[in-house]
């Protein structure tokens, strides 16, 4: 099965907090999301359009690959958070 292909680009304006914002979008599924963390939203929408939960997301900028997800399933089941420090941390849902 041939990963679902996700193109990212950041939005002209930055959001509240001056911090940009971000447009996903996986044309071949028709799904689209915007947002500071795009992870979980798309691949929660891959899900409810009923895209195999198996399936490997790859994540493109520019035409470069940027992120590669084994499965949409593990996307949908990762959480960001953010540090003391402002750093962005990713956790599991299931090690919590």
């Amino acid at each position: 099965m041939d990963p679902v292909r996700v193109d990212i680009r950041r939005l002209d304006k930055p959001a509240r907090n001056r911090e940009y914002e971000y447009l996903a979008e996986a044309t071949s599924e028709g799904v689209k999301t915007t947002g500071r963390y795009i992870v979980y939203p798309i691949c929660l929408q891959l899900l409810k359009k009923g895209v195999l939960s198996g399936r490997a997301v790859h994540f493109y900028r520019d035409d470069k690959l940027i992120m590669t997800l084994r499965s949409i399933e593990d996307g949908a089941k990762t959480r960001l958070t953010e540090t003391d420090k402002g750093f962005v941390r990713i956790k599991h849902k299931d090690s919590e």
